[in-house]
């Protein structure tokens, strides 16, 4: 259960660009990141790679934002889970290095 407290934190770090909570949240999820985020009554997270990949974007660690999301890219494929891939798309954007010179 507490996979899913801190994915649903990760979630809100990396939307609210949180830098503080993110590093701090990177450290417990990435032992985790070759699990699932799942209750006990089936409520489906996903891979805790995506939220990984989420925070390691957001820290600018391009490569391991990348590696991350390919991990939780192949999980939910084998799952059969539908992931869509604005996150992918929200990496490619942000480490092209025209978009890393105007991050503040």
């Amino acid at each position: 259960m507490w996979r899913i407290t801190l994915a649903v934190l990760a979630d809100a770090c990396a939307d609210l660009d949180y830098m503080d909570g993110a590093e701090v949240l990177l450290e417990e999820l990435i032992p985790h990141a070759e699990f699932n985020a799942s209750s006990a009554n089936s409520v489906e997270y996903g891979s805790v790679a995506r939220f990984v990949g989420r925070l390691c974007t957001m820290l600018e660690r391009w490569d391991e934002a990348e590696q991350h999301f390919e991990i939780a890219f192949t999980a939910h494929d084998r799952m059969g889970l539908s992931l869509d891939r604005v996150d992918a798309a929200r990496l490619r954007r942000d480490a092209s290095p025209p978009q890393r010179a105007r991050r503040p």
